[in-house]
């Protein structure tokens, strides 16, 4: 028996597959102070549809597979853990400068986006390794002690380190990490180049920093989970959902949180594949308050009205989901949701002839094409296909006619 678990911000679902291979779905509310609450809510709603207790049916599970939009929230919400962030002295503005600073770089009214991990937790580290893994300046460990002890005054909750070249030399990022574990015990922390060996230091300076304010969260979170799950006689495998759309062992996402990240709709392109045997369907993500709708350009967002007792199996979702994706609101969605995501232009195959649309139209000019929702009858099947989505190249005539 094996079941999987979606956290949602209203409710929490439950595909629970038998020893047959019958699949059966049961839901709960979301408990947003304990979500593990809304977990074994849930459970027990299935229990009692197979005339079981909670314990006996979680006793027969050999696989638990979850997803949640924790960390997702948790980022959106800024409830984040409280990170400092280490760096190579001299280049303290990584977060601030991105790849090229501000998103319009010669409109000097926009000013820089303001970066994850603010200035005044920002510290320099003395020490420089070159790009051919050379080491130019020795790592000054002294200073490195004394800017744990500011840590520690300012009781960081977690820390993300980042040093230039540490994907070609490693040294001082591991030196840096044995002196956090040494002198700043129980306080987590991220190291770059175990986390995202790459090129381009402000992707890794990104990412370790997102993961490093995730750990102290994610590791309550998970570990209380599996506690629970655990007391009440689980004795299988926890897996989450990573935002790959794979899954991982529990333990090792509480150690690298970052791939739990958008988490939730990552199964969509995989779901998909499969509605009433279509495979070439457009995903459609459905949520309590928002639905998620992707396509091979990019996705969408659209903000959901409760239709209670609409057609459909989903009482917040009206009519068919199935079908290509064309221009305008889908019949399986309430009409009036704001777009939130701008696409690139499309084209279609309408009774295998391809449409772009004209210039000046109102799908153009909303950045028209793949995955755009429609309004009106069944959508078409057959012939009626996507075809190809382009991506949408800023212009100051295009953003004026985006309304940006």
């Amino acid at each position: 028996m094996r079941f999987a678990v979606d956290t949602g911000g209203t409710f929490t679902d439950l595909v629970l597959e038998d020893d047959a291979g019958a699949l059966h779905m049961f839901k709960a509310p979301t408990t947003p102070h304990d979500p593990a609450e809304g977990i074994l809510a849930a459970v027990a709603a299935a229990a009692e549809a197979f005339s079981m207790t909670a314990g006996e049916l979680l006793s027969r599970g050999d696989l638990f597979i979850h997803g949640t939009t924790h960390a997702t929230n948790a980022i959106v919400t800024e409830s984040t853990a409280k990170t400092a962030f280490l760096t190579t002295m001299g280049h303290p503005d990584i977060l601030v400068l991105r790849e090229g600073g501000r998103l319009e770089p010669f409109n000097f009214l926009v000013p820089f986006p303001k970066p994850y991990i603010p200035r005044s937790l920002t510290f320099e580290v003395p020490g420089r390794i070159g790009p051919d893994g050379t080491v130019h300046d020795p790592l000054d460990e002294k200073a490195v002690r004394e800017l744990i002890g500011d840590l520690q005054e300012i009781r960081v909750e977690s820390v993300a380190v980042c040093l230039l070249w540490s994907t070609a030399n490693p040294s001082h990022e591991d030196r840096v990490g044995q002196l956090l574990s040494e002198y700043l015990p129980g306080v987590p922390y991220t190291l770059s180049h175990e986390l995202n060996p790459i090129l381009r230091e402000y992707r890794r300076a990104s990412s370790a920093c997102i993961d490093a304010s995730l750990k102290p969260l994610m590791s309550r979170y998970i570990g209380g989970l599996e506690d629970q799950l655990r007391k009440a006689g689980f004795r299988g495998r926890l897996l989450m959902l990573t935002s790959k759309g794979g899954v991982m062992d529990a333990r090792e996402l509480a150690e690298a949180p970052i791939h739990s990240v958008g988490s939730g709709p990552s199964m969509a392109p995989i779901a998909g594949r499969h509605p009433r045997g279509c495979a070439r369907g457009p995903p459609l993500r459905a949520a309590g308050r928002e639905g998620r709708y992707r396509h091979r350009g990019g996705h969408r967002r659209h903000h959901l009205r409760r239709e209670p007792g609409a057609a459909g199996s989903d009482p917040h979702v009206a009519g068919d989901l199935a079908g290509p994706a064309l221009p305008g609101p889908h019949p399986g969605l309430p009409v009036g949701g704001r777009e939130k995501h701008r696409g690139g232009r499309g084209e279609h195959c309408l009774g295998g002839r391809r449409r772009s649309p004209s210039r000046g139209s109102p799908e153009r000019r909303r950045g028209a094409g793949a995955g755009l929702l429609w309004e009106g009858g069944e959508p078409p099947h057959g012939d009626g296909c996507f075809t190809r989505a382009r991506p949408h190249r800023p212009c100051l005539l295009s953003r004026r006619n985006n309304g940006a």
